[in-house]
């Protein structure tokens, strides 16, 4: 899939960068594709998205882990394990060579025992090969680093790349806004992308079965878990033109994921690309009932499989809600450089006859070209209860797990569970202490906790829902919370933690100015933020706390009432009443509009000083923040050249603060009353639950939770928060049920425990 991103997945990829990791930063050079989902709602459950170049991301990537000092990578197919004395030593490859190491970190993906599934066709594999094939790296067998990360068919890229390895163009964001159309220059794309109908061999990365067997011998519990992905299109033969498509075009404000691009304001890419939206057919839903008997044959799950709840396969979703007569499927693009197109939604190993009549019953594919079928892997993953939190395997001292193997859908997961495994193993090979993140800290402290405590059953996938604390774990707040703690034990740089300061100055310059602009209760009920004119003064930190305050609109109304402060004085001093503008919303600042203030202002995204932050060319300005910049590219501190203050001067919050103070301020009591219901939680865990409870009644539970409820019938809030998917929405739900059917309203506890 080529999107990165989104409700819970977009805050690890914010908490890997906060943390230093390189996810970010990729995604972003990378994007050609920018959304904010949940938008309209509140911070905590907003989530960034983008979808990425494959070639870019992959050029980018592996231009950047080549340029890490003392890093060794080579590639091979890892077939065992050196286990000695209970402790992971080193790894052995499949040609014999033998690499050693004081700690292992295995990321085995889908590769431990996997099949590709094709309808009835069965083919030991991790994967599919990549469109490109490449030389082994070479590789020394005297190798010897002392963290060893193995990743079983993994192979790497050619080609440089950096942060921005695309040639320069000039970007314009109206490009963003024309529907996507296949590049005609075919040198630019593989030969087996250039094949239309994918009806040869498939090649396939083998799967790795020796390690699956050592696994065993350690007495590990494993299952199988399937994951699929639909068939990618030949964007060519897609009616681009067609009625029933409808256009979804990449914001004009891209939303970078990494804190770097904070102050970004234009993406990395030479170009963006505009995604479609079409829909299944009942003809759609047809031919998938009419071919359920052609579908694989799994090991798990009594022989239908077991994958992800969330990112459910079409034959999935027709059969759980048969009354829909339709499903959205959104064409994705792939890159840039490619005709190759991802149709999100469409999911399922039938048949490559079936795959073609099913994508050719959908409006705008009615002569799509299927270049790769759809396929289902089925793979072994290990009971992740197994793990201590560090992700260090109880019964193998300095062996960690992380991603698929411990259970876990996605490449946000899998990067955040990669980290933190990477991380404790390098601190146990310095003798330091773990690095543990609480619930209470980070989204990836709730999915290494969810995991080790409560398992899964099936494919794990990160919502803000699982998280307790969610308004407190926001994305835009993760430096905050994470950066710091990774710069003391080496993982964030220098660079990284100076630019954190920075902003924590902005923030508290930002409070204070807030706090000390006051303004005359008439001032603020004529611009509509109060109802009586008649209170006394109150500060503008109070009024951007009310719900439907925002930071840019109170700046427009401080800016027009300093700007008329005078006349008032006057007009005070004279015995009048005082002048009360009523406030345009279409003047930018809210007063009538000037020549002087048409003037175009912007500030550089390379040299945005009113932040104080480092520039991206390396160098830092000297934190002036009245400084701007306009349209002609010349920089004045305070006034324009007409005597009129400067858009800088109208910003009562510096730019990379904005969004965390007007947070902070907003729902601080939103965060106190969650944080007392989490308490009210924890003190009725040994509340009991009567066994005949109708869960599916309950208001506030997802199908997930009455499903599960339903099966487990826990006898105790706590046996039920121990169950894999019940969210602390879910138990606060179940102590609202207990106390209204309680006849002196309090809640039974067990007094057995």
């Amino acid at each position: 899939n080529p999107s990165i991103g989104g409700v819970g997945k977009g805050h690890l990829v914010r908490e890997i960068d906060a943390m230093g990791g390189l996810m970010g930063e990729v995604a972003d050079a990378s994007a050609i594709h920018f959304r904010l989902l949940n938008r309209s709602k509140g911070p905590a459950v907003r989530g960034p998205r983008v979808q990425a170049d494959r070639q870019l991301y992959r050029m980018t990537m592996q231009k950047a882990i080549r340029g890490i000092e003392r890093l060794q990578v080579m590639e091979a197919a890892v077939e065992d394990l050196i286990i000695e004395n209970g402790t992971a030593v080193g790894v052995r490859t499949a040609a014999g060579e033998t690499l050693r190491g004081r700690a292992v970190v295995l990321t085995a993906g889908t590769f431990l025992r996997g099949t590709i599934l094709i309808g009835r066709t069965r083919i030991p594999a991790g994967r599919l090969a990549r469109a490109v094939s490449r030389p082994r790296a070479s590789s020394d067998a005297s190798l010897s680093p002392d963290v060893l990360c193995a990743e079983p068919g993994r192979s790497g890229a050619d080609g440089s790349g950096n942060m921005s390895p695309v040639p320069s163009v000039a970007y314009s964001a109206a490009r963003a806004w024309a529907p996507w159309r296949p590049p005609t220059n075919s040198s630019a794309l593989s030969a087996r992308e250039n094949d239309s109908e994918s009806n040869g061999p498939l090649e396939a990365e083998e799967p790795s079965v020796g390690l699956a067997l050592t696994l065993e011998k350690l007495g590990l519990p494993m299952e199988r878990l399937k994951t699929g992905t639909p068939p990618r299109l030949d964007g060519r033969t897609i009616d681009w033109d067609n009625s029933a498509l409808n256009l979804q075009p990449s914001e004009e404000q891209p939303v970078f994921f990494s804190f770097n691009n904070a102050l970004r304001l234009t993406p990395q890419a030479p170009a963006l690309v505009t995604c479609s939206r079409t829909h299944t057919t009942r003809e759609t839903h047809s031919i998938v009932q009419q071919n359920l008997h052609v579908l694989p044959e799994y090991d798990g799950g009594d022989g239908t499989g077991i994958g992800p709840r969330y990112c459910p396969s079409l034959n999935a979703k027709v059969d759980r809600f048969p009354e829909r007569d339709s499903h959205v499927v959104w064409l994705e693009p792939e890159g840039l450089n490619t005709h190759l197109v991802y149709p999100n939604g469409i999911s399922g190993a039938f048949p490559p006859e079936v795959q073609r009549l099913i994508v050719r019953s959908i409006p705008g594919l009615e002569s799509a070209q299927i270049v790769r079928p759809a396929y289902d892997v089925e793979y072994e993953f290990i009971d992740p209860r197994s793990l201590h939190h560090t992700l260090e395997l109880r019964a193998c001292a300095h062996l960690y797990l992380a991603g698929q193997v411990i259970g876990t859908t996605g490449y946000e997961e899998a990067g955040a569970l990669g980290l933190i495994a990477g991380l404790n193993a390098a601190l146990a090979v310095l003798g330091q202490p773990p690095f543990i993140l609480s619930r209470s800290e980070a989204y990836m402290g709730v999915l290494v906790d969810d995991l080790v405590r409560k398992g899964t059953l099936e494919p794990y996938r990160m919502f803000t829902s699982r998280a307790e604390h969610r308004l407190l774990l926001r994305a835009d707040n993760a430096d905050e919370r994470l950066t710091e703690q990774a710069f003391a034990i080496g993982a964030a740089t220098a660079g990284r933690f100076e630019r954190l300061q920075r902003k924590r100055e902005a923030l508290q310059r930002g409070h204070a100015e807030l706090a000390a602009c006051r303004l005359p209760a008439a001032i603020w009920a004529a611009a509509g933020f109060i109802s009586k004119s008649d209170g006394p003064p109150r500060s503008a930190a109070e009024i951007l706390s009310m719900p439907s305050a925002s930071l840019d609109r109170l700046e427009e109304v401080v800016f027009a009432y300093r700007t008329q402060a005078p006349q008032q004085q006057r007009d005070s001093e004279a015995g009048q009443q005082p002048t009360v503008q009523r406030f345009d919303a279409m003047s930018p600042c809210g007063a009538p509009r000037t020549e002087s203030e048409s003037e175009v202002l912007s500030f550089d995204t390379e040299d945005c000083s009113t932040a104080a932050l480092p520039r991206n060319d390396g160098q830092r300005n000297d934190g002036r923040r009245n400084e701007w910049q306009t349209s002609d590219g010349q920089k004045n501190a305070g006034q324009t050249s007409a005597g009129q203050t400067s858009g800088a001067e109208r910003q009562l919050v510096e730019p990379v603060a904005r969004e965390a103070l007007e947070v902070s301020l907003k729902y601080a009591d939103y965060i106190r009353r969650q944080e007392a219901d989490v308490k009210s939680a924890k003190r009725h865990e040994a509340a009991q639950l009567p066994l005949n409870i109708e869960y599916s009644s309950l208001p506030g539970l997802s199908n997930e939770e009455v499903e599960k409820l339903s099966t487990a019938r826990p006898r105790t809030l706590r046996e039920a928060a121990a169950i894999s998917g019940v969210t602390p929405n879910c138990l606060l739900s179940l102590v609202a049920h207990l106390r209204h059917n309680s006849s002196n309203g309090k809640v039974r506890q067990d007094s057995s425990k």
